[in-house]
């Protein structure tokens, strides 16, 4: 088909839309989509950059649980209402977000529990190596 035979699509529109009219136009949305850029820019500043200047950042805790005889424990740990298992080699998973003061760690064995005194620092990971449990 030669470009003589195409079908006109019409001839262009002569309306112009300058930036202030498409601004007044849209003064709606645009205000949303600020507020959200807004909103979101505040929560990352309180998330991630506020905690730095916080006095009372949380810690975290990990370590590893054996026997008596130096048999790692295949067990569960627990601080607070968050329970970790161990692992084969008798170590847990890292506890993040602890506040810091005074708290339990508590062993679950076959024959109960053996509550444990630990204390998490402000912003520090604290590593309690191998405990070792049992009669």
């Amino acid at each position: 088909m030669a470009l003589e035979d195409s079908p006109e699509l019409g001839k262009p529109s002569s309306t112009r839309v300058t930036f202030s009219g498409w601004f007044r136009k849209n003064k709606r949305e645009i205000s949303l989509l600020a507020s959200v850029v807004v909103f979101v820019s505040l929560v990352v500043f309180f998330i991630e950059i506020l905690p730095v200047f916080h006095p009372f950042a949380p810690g975290g805790l990990e370590g590893c649980v054996a026997t008596k005889s130096g048999a790692p424990l295949v067990t569960t740990v627990r601080i607070g209402s968050v329970t970790r298992p161990t692992y084969d080699d008798g170590c847990f998973f890292f506890f993040p977000n602890i506040s810091p003061g005074d708290h339990e760690l508590i062993v679950a064995l076959s024959s109960g529990e053996i509550i444990l005194p630990i204390i998490i620092i402000s912003d520090q990971a604290i590593s309690i190596g191998t405990i070792y449990v049992g009669p």
